[in-house]
């Protein structure tokens, strides 16, 4: 793309630099993720931590906060990067609309670390869903290995965007056999957007089918639970999806949208900690006081009842936890014992 007619001549300087249009149109959109990145980041840590303290976490396996250690992380290094990445930006004093058109080799690294983050959290809340799927395993193990399948695809995409990134930061072609820069964010975005309605619609599906009228409480505690998983998934799924529009549905030599992308997966990766946090922080906040709402059927035993279900209620004094729990197991587990 030539940025020749988007320079103008500073006078003291006796350099070109770009036009007021070109940087707007060029740093705005990082600016923007950037500063909404910074904010989300904040709700992300305080979430973590208060959520590390209660004691859902303290019974949680191994293997579930070694998940949301891993997505903590990943998302800290990611506003790291972006930390430096403004500072640079911000003060570097090539001003001219090919330097700013051209990116640093360290721009490409928050899209590795999203794709990375995006990918894990994706299969985790995914085998959340699975659980659900009682006595259908052949739907449950269709449903697995297509996102399996779709999360590892988004991987590939993003890795192949920061790779792009690399061949623009050290001046090689911005296009491959019709493939772009743009375009390819634009499918890991398409992709990861899909990912999570499908999630979520089979999370939806499943719960609602247990939505029976057996129990009030209960009914009341599985609506909350499809509630929460509608917005969780919404924030992830709309902001994918307006950065996929930018991304492939714009001219890629267009300089008033060529970088809008950004703008909107910048704070991807803390909205996609988020789902997480909350969805793992929802079994704190499905309590209550009264008597157990195991979901009891005329004739059905309380354990099978409570397979059927798909959830697991545990009191303490007055205090129940509702939660989601692995399908088929052969008794409700010990209040004791540790769970995901």
């Amino acid at each position: 793309m030539s940025t020749d007619s988007l320079d103008a001549l500073n006078s003291l300087t006796g350099q070109t630099m770009a036009s007021q249009f070109a940087a707007t149109a060029l740093l705005g959109p990082f600016i923007m993720g950037w500063t909404a990145h910074f904010a989300l980041f904040g709700c992300m840590a305080t979430n973590a931590f208060n959520y590390a303290g209660t004691d859902i976490y303290a019974r949680d396996t191994w293997r579930t906060k070694l998940v949301l250690w891993a997505v903590v992380a990943l998302d800290t290094a990611t506003v790291g990067v972006n930390v430096w990445e403004m500072f640079f930006h911000s003060t570097v004093q090539r001003r001219d609309a090919a330097t700013l058109f051209v990116s640093e080799y360290g721009d490409a690294v928050p899209i590795f670390l999203l794709g990375l983050e995006s990918m894990i959290v994706q299969i985790y809340l995914a085998r959340r869903a699975a659980r659900l799927f009682q006595r259908r395993e052949i739907l449950k193990q269709t449903f697995l290995c297509a996102i399996y399948l779709l999360a590892f695809v988004a991987f590939l995409a993003s890795t192949g965007t920061g790779t792009f990134g690399v061949f623009i930061a050290s001046g090689h072609r911005t296009e491959y056999g019709g493939i772009n820069f743009n375009s390819l964010f634009g499918a890991y975005l398409w992709i990861a957007a899909g990912i999570d309605l499908i999630v979520t619609v089979a999370l939806v599906f499943s719960l609602r089918r247990h939505i029976v009228g057996f129990n009030q409480t209960t009914d009341h505690a599985l609506q909350r639970i499809i509630n929460l998983a509608m917005r969780t998934a919404a924030f992830t799924a709309i902001i994918s999806t307006l950065g996929a529009v930018f991304g492939t549905c714009f001219p890629p030599d267009r300089i008033s949208t060529i970088d809008a992308v950004f703008a909107f997966t910048s704070p991807l990766g803390s909205l996609y900690a988020l789902s997480l946090i909350s969805t793992l922080a929802s079994r704190k906040s499905l309590t209550g006081e009264g008597t157990s709402v195991y979901p009891q059927a005329s004739g059905v035993p309380r354990a099978t009842a409570v397979r059927m279900s798909g959830i697991y209620v545990q009191q303490e004094g007055n205090r129940k936890e509702v939660e989601l729990e692995a399908g088929g197991s052969e008794s409700p587990r010990a209040t004791d014992s540790e769970h995901e």
